[in-house]
């Protein structure tokens, strides 16, 4: 009978043994992501930084709009007109693709979008000929 009760006890042990050892081994898993991710710097985003959206986005919500009008270059456009250029097939026209990019960045800007990193591209882009009339 003792031989019978050990050898049940032993194959008890063991269930209970690898038990524990799987569930360490969780514990170590979790507390190592953990460290890992608090070694990473990842950095805050604040409650008033808004991601960026697309120009679809733009062009299909003008009421999310929080300006009325843009200076691309050194011309202001309304509204309407910023919506008829984001209207327009650009597929043939690199002027009028980096125009639509323009308008979402710049409204992105107005939404509340850090526009800090593409700052000097922005800049670079409202200097760049658009109308054709640059010679």
């Amino acid at each position: 009978m003792k031989a019978k009760m050990k050898q049940i006890f032993e194959i008890g042990s063991v269930v209970v043994e690898i038990r524990l050892r799987r569930t360490r081994t969780a514990i170590t898993a979790v507390l190592l992501a953990l460290a890992i991710l608090f070694a990473l710097e990842i950095p805050e985003v604040s409650a008033t930084t808004c991601p960026p959206l697309t120009q679809g986005y733009w062009k299909n919500h003008p009421s999310a709009w929080k300006v009325s009008s843009l200076t691309l270059g050194t011309k202001t456009y309304t509204k309407t007109q910023l919506l008829s250029i984001l209207g327009m097939s650009s597929k043939s026209d690199a002027s009028l693709i980096l125009a639509d990019q323009l308008i979402a960045a710049l409204l992105n800007i107005a939404n509340g979008t850090d526009g800090s990193a593409v700052s000097a591209t922005i800049s670079d882009a409202n200097t760049s000929p658009r109308d054709g009339n640059d010679s």
